[in-house]
């Protein structure tokens, strides 16, 4: 089987982990696998021995997408492991903005198209995509919540007017991580170290959840926070950190989500937005033993109230305050928090088993090639 992993900037940036967890997973299985990332982000990548890899340009008008996918599949052409663009089974299209790229690929290659529903607001997308009669198409969710909701709006009328005839299969595929060392959290004599994650559309939360971190400076007055460069800049930042006397203590870092190395080297990762995504960085936080702070979001089933995180309604800076203090003030109590998430995570977020549900929507689009459409 030959798969071709396309992915859009932001998936590219920000979950490189994923995509390289992926990858690497199909590899292991025997699958051919191929990567599209926009150029923008390529030189930021590494280099993958299990995949090869071709850029392309994001910024094709709508108008000209015709043009755009006969690039890419002339940049395919050149690939030493691929002896023709038609050879792909699966176009797999990671992130909203490279879904109707991957969709006008999949019907130029004959290949089927998976589509990563990462977050609620692809929900009523994915269900109204206009198929045909040739679309074999998997819709992967990120939960049975998620695969619930899907199969609902594929019920409406405007995603039957859609899809008359063209496949469209939901299946569940939760993302999975790796459990690695655990990196003991709140050690004594040791600074504190807080990383603030994040697309920063919430500016009220961010600054909630600095405006609930300065008082603690009192009793930690070396504390470090890193932020995302880019949430602390759309966020505002900087001047609430300046108010609250924070400056000292905060550092910016540019593409902080996809630098797992740091990010696990700290003590609390905090998550101040509910927007109903999944982020691996969470799975990764919760496996490596780093403690959680989020936001309330029943739409991400990960986030587990004292199970797997500790959980504040975002906007009230109160209720970061007192979640910091009740973590700091018992260390013990913590670290049981932390084993909670790293156990919950090795039980339900196997890395194998996402790779199992992928193939498994791969494998049934290769099927459903041999298999007459019904109406």
């Amino acid at each position: 089987m030959r798969v071709l992993i396309l992915a859009d900037t932001l998936f590219a940036s920000r979950e490189k982990p994923l995509l390289s967890l992926l990858e690497m997973g199909l590899a292991d299985e025997g699958v051919q696998v191929f990567q599209a990332v926009p150029e923008s982000v390529a030189p930021t990548m590494d280099a993958e021995v299990f995949a090869s890899r071709v850029t392309y340009s994001p910024r094709v008008p709508r108008l000209f997408r015709t043009l755009g996918v006969r690039r890419l599949v002339d940049a395919l052409r050149k690939v030493e492991r691929l002896d023709e663009p038609e050879d792909i089974d699966i176009v797999h299209a990671l992130g909203g903005a490279a879904w109707d790229l991957g969709l006008a690929l999949s019907r130029e290659l004959d290949a089927g198209l998976a589509l990563d529903v990462w977050r609620t607001g692809l929900i009523a997308r994915a269900a109204t995509i206009k198929t045909i009669e040739e679309d074999r198409i998997a819709l992967l969710a990120a939960d049975a919540r998620s695969a619930d909701a899907i199969r609902a709006a594929l019920t409406t009328p405007e995603a039957r007017r859609a899809s008359p005839i063209g496949r469209k299969r939901v299946v569940e595929a939760p993302w999975g991580v790796l459990a690695g060392d655990v990196r003991p959290v709140l050690v004594p004599g040791r600074a504190l170290s807080m990383i603030i994650v994040g697309s920063g559309r919430a500016a009220d939360h961010y600054a909630a959840l600095l405006t609930g971190i300065a008082p603690l400076l009192a009793n930690h007055p070396d504390a470090q926070i890193f932020c995302d460069a880019h949430a602390a800049r759309r966020a505002n930042l900087w001047p609430v950190a300046r108010r609250l006397k924070l400056l000292g203590n905060l550092s910016l870092i540019e593409d902080l989500e996809s630098r797992r190395d740091l990010l696990l080297a700290g003590d609390l990762l905090m998550y101040p937005e509910a927007a109903g995504e999944q982020r691996s960085v969470l799975l990764d936080a919760m496996a490596s033993g780093v403690l959680v702070i989020a936001a309330k979001d029943a739409s991400v089933p990960i986030l587990i109230d004292s199970t797997t995180a500790r959980l504040v309604e975002p906007k009230l800076a109160q209720e970061w305050q007192a979640a910091l203090r009740g973590l700091l003030g018992d260390p013990d109590g913590s670290r049981q928090l932390a084993a909670s998430a790293r156990a919950h995570i090795e039980q339900h977020r196997k890395a194998s088993d996402y790779i199992r549900c992928v193939l498994s929507a791969y494998d049934q689009m290769m099927a459903d090639r041999t298999v007459p459409p019904t109406s």
